[in-house]
């Protein structure tokens, strides 16, 4: 079973970097990040997101849950490949106070292999410098 950093970054009271070991934890978290982040907001990622803000609050809910349901299908295929969307549920019924919330459900399509321990680890340098390491057991 993988570890992998919380998201959003945690540092504990103990000085230690939070962490989680439940795969469908770590994929819910990957998701909200996605779905949370808005186009243009990752300067390395710029196409990484989905316009929230703008199709939330939309005016015709029809035309905005085709293209939430659309643009949440490409970016996890891109971001996500090992993931399946099973249903995408824009909540609006709050839209006038301001309130609306997008509901995904997930099932993986990828599993690791029981028999053989395939790892990778970064390696971040002084400066931000990423070194790939990659470890076959």
């Amino acid at each position: 079973m993988g570890t992998q950093m919380t998201i959003p970054f945690t540092v504990m009271e103990t000085g230690a970097v939070s962490t989680e070991t439940d795969i469908d934890v770590q994929t819910s978290h990957r998701i909200r990040a996605l779905v949370g982040t808005e186009p243009g907001q990752r300067a390395m990622r710029a196409d990484m997101g989905i316009p929230l803000s703008r199709l939330l609050f939309g005016v015709d809910e029809n035309l905005v849950d085709a293209e939430l349901r659309q643009r949440v299908t490409t970016q996890m295929a891109a971001y996500e490949p090992g993931t399946e969307v099973t249903s995408i549920t824009p909540v609006t019924n709050q839209t006038n106070d301001g309130i609306a919330s997008l509901e995904i459900d997930f099932a993986p399509t990828l599993q690791a292999s029981p028999v053989r321990r395939v790892s990778d680890a970064a390696v971040i340098k002084t400066g931000g410098t990423v070194v790939e390491v990659p470890a076959n057991g």
